[in-house]
């Protein structure tokens, strides 16, 4: 869907991969809107855009649901960039990867309906679950060459594949709250600025979470939920992913969302603690983490060590499509002059929430 006057990204780049599908054997649905640039919504009387709304691309959708699962014969390979789950014919779910920050990849070939050969890379723990419209009986699995039994199953220390037990959560990783940084926004999350330090400190904090609420506005055309932490101490947001703004000694919340004991980067006024390190002066942070108390929430962080820090993160690309975080980025004022200066620690924690 493309169109014609774009002048971002030229129609004849949706043209060079139409070309390059169709050469391969592959099929291709394609629409060229006219006079149409990269973004259009021509009916400005009706709410929404065109682009967006487009009918074909919705008939697309729902084709491909329905047709996913056609063929149990056939081997499929699936490699994935993504750090919280992946699905192959809706069989396969990656619960937890080998090394976060790695791609994984799964391969399933199915020799009857009563067997399906399996190889894995980068896989800690994954499970089965039947396709539609398969009725049969639950199939004998092999397993990187290894014979196994369940629908549930965990690369333990040896390195042997064996049945597990459904994942009870925390305090391991698992698919709906696994990291990284950018899955905090998601769950109803709420967008908490601290009150509790000096009057330079809280209006940076409260500016910079009112910047992040508007950008999410136009952005992803929705309600962030802006609060005070005294309002958010006041009210009632269980199981909801919750974002604060500041530090231990400016947000007064953040105790309430981080356990005190399993913070991986405890922040200050003036210095936080990344990894047995000290780092003093101008320092920022955003991290993620299972939310204290919560069965299925995460809490993330804009941490800082004072407002000349959280003035650091509107150079922080949280909302931008094109940009990757991972689970925690720690970085000073290096970072101004150059995108990927002065970065002091960055990183994924492992699946049971540790620092590497």
């Amino acid at each position: 869907l493309h169109g014609e006057k774009d002048d971002n990204v030229p129609a004849s780049e949706a043209r060079l991969m139409i070309d390059a599908v169709t050469k391969a054997g592959g099929k291709v649905e394609s629409h060229f809107e006219p006079d149409a640039g990269h973004w259009w919504d021509k009916d400005e009387k009706t709410p929404g855009a065109d682009c967006v709304d487009w009918p074909g691309m919705w008939e697309l959708f729902r084709g491909a649901d329905a047709t996913r699962c056609d063929s149990f014969s056939e081997s499929n390979t699936l490699p994935t960039a993504v750090f919280n789950q992946a699905f192959l014919w809706r069989s396969i779910t990656i619960e937890q990867r080998a090394d976060y920050g790695r791609p994984s990849r799964v391969s399933v070939a199915w020799v009857s309906f009563a067997a399906v050969m399996i190889s894995t890379e980068n896989v800690r723990k994954f499970r089965w679950v039947p396709p539609t419209p398969y009725t049969g009986p639950t199939p004998k699995f092999v397993i990187d060459g290894q014979r196994v039994s369940g629908s549930r199953f965990l690369r333990n220390d040896r390195g042997s594949w064996e049945p597990v037990a459904a994942s009870t959560g925390r305090p391991e990783k698992y698919p709906d709250a696994s990291g990284p940084f950018k899955q905090a926004f998601t769950n109803r999350f709420l967008l908490v600025y601290g009150t509790a330090g000096d009057d330079a400190e809280d209006r940076e904090l409260l500016e910079k979470a009112r910047c992040d609420s508007e950008v999410w506005a136009y952005r992803a055309n929705g309600d962030a939920n802006l609060m005070s932490d005294a309002q958010f101490l006041a009210g009632d947001f269980t199981d909801r992913n919750v974002i604060v703004y500041g530090n231990a000694d400016t947000n007064a919340a953040w105790s309430t969302v981080f356990d005190d004991d399993d913070c991986p980067i405890p922040a200050k006024r003036g210095a936080m603690i990344v990894n047995g390190t000290k780092h003093v002066g101008v320092v920022a942070a955003a991290f993620v983490r299972p939310r204290k108390g919560e069965g299925g929430a995460l809490a993330a962080a804009f941490a800082d060590t004072g407002a000349a820090a959280t003035r650091l993160f509107y150079a922080f690309p949280v909302f931008g499509s094109g940009f990757g975080i991972p689970d925690y980025v720690v970085f000073g004022p290096g970072f101004l002059g150059e995108m990927d200066g002065d970065v002091r620690a960055a990183g994924w924690f492992d699946y049971a929430w540790r620092m590497r």
